[in-house]
């Protein structure tokens, strides 16, 4: 159950981050450039990771960042370059990064058609957060379930008179 909880969760992350890498692209392929993308947001900072925001960036093919909306310590974002040609080969789109020790985000990818990426990410700390509050949830249901069960099972019940 609480696999499933988790997954859920999960998969919540990642809907903003999909939402976003669609319109970005849909702009880029009306012939927006990447200059539409402006540096405002650091990714490291505790607001922006506790917050629902979300930020977008273009990758050239061999993943080397062209433009994004935020910084990670002051630099463009830039995760692993080995995961857009896999993403290319297996049509995955949606991944988990950790950059750094506390930071960790949803991203969803999209390969364009001039080969460049579109990727778009958020924390994940809002998302652990309430799975943490699930899965609490799921722990005080199942041992309130066990003390009923337990309290039916140990039930002390009166002694039956006899039958005449």
């Amino acid at each position: 159950m609480a696999v499933t909880a988790q997954q859920i969760v999960r998969r919540q992350a990642d809907v903003r981050p999909r939402q976003a890498v669609a319109s970005i692209a849909a702009r880029l392929g009306q012939g927006a450039d990447e200059h539409i993308l402006q540096p405002r947001e650091e990714i490291s900072d505790l607001d922006w990771l506790r917050s629902d925001r979300t930020f977008a960036a273009i990758y050239n093919p061999a993943g080397e960042p062209i433009a994004a909306s935020a910084t990670l310590h002051g630099a463009f974002p830039h995760p692993p370059s080995a995961i857009f040609p896999r993403i290319r080969q297996t049509g995955r789109t949606v991944i988990t990064w950790q950059p750094e020790n506390r930071v960790r985000l949803a991203l969803t990818v999209r390969p364009l058609p001039n080969d460049d990426y579109v990727v778009a990410g958020q924390s994940l700390l809002p998302f652990e957060r309430r799975e943490g509050a699930l899965r609490l949830s799921f722990a005080i249901a199942w041992g309130l379930v066990l003390c009923a069960a337990g309290g039916l099972f140990f039930r002390r019940s009166a002694p039956y008179a006899p039958l005449r």
